[in-house]
């Protein structure tokens, strides 16, 4: 019976020296966690970062502009720098999603100008009320990262909900 009380205050003891342990070392690194793609502080995360992408911009999305939302893939990563799209990805995108290689992050999501502005694409093979987005992956892949999937499906949904797009108006296109 006597060993039984050592015993709980052995484990609350190192439960809490575990804890305070911890919170020492995250604030030595100074670094917020980086969550992985499918954890649950990532979807706190997506959820926050999501609607200033979709909203941040010049004069707010403009109502009954975009009825459709079209994905497709590029392997146009030069074309990224310092978080910013340049080139065609800047003028055939309104979205576009990293993979990690070169200046971005796995899942990185930049809006471009071209969303900034609200401006639709001008392209004949293209309808002018659709929201393009772009997955940056490998030459000849059309398989996205974990990471890329993930904040994809939360930027469609974000903007399904903000434009009032139905979801039978979403494509794919590789």
């Amino acid at each position: 019976m006597n060993n039984q009380g050592r015993l709980i205050n052995a484990i609350l003891i190192l439960i809490v020296s575990m804890t305070a342990g911890t919170f020492i070392l995250l604030a030595l690194e100074g670094k917020p966690f980086k969550p992985a793609a499918f954890s649950l502080s990532s979807s706190s995360e997506i959820n926050t970062s999501l609607s200033h992408a979709t909203v941040g911009t010049k004069n707010g999305i403009l109502p009954d502009t975009w009825k459709s939302i079209e994905i497709t893939y590029s392997s146009s990563i030069h074309e990224i720098n310092k978080n910013r799209t340049t080139g065609s990805l800047n003028n055939n995108y309104h979205f576009v999603i990293c993979d990690g290689s070169a200046e971005s992050v796995d899942g990185q999501i930049l809006a471009t100008t071209t969303w900034y502005n609200q401006i639709p694409i001008q392209d004949i093979l293209f309808a002018s009320d659709t929201i393009r987005i772009c997955i940056i992956s490998p030459s000849g892949q059309y398989k996205p990262t974990p990471w890329q999937s993930n904040r994809l499906e939360s930027l469609v949904n974000c903007l399904v909900k903000h434009c009032n797009i139905p979801l039978d108006q979403i494509r794919t296109v590789k």
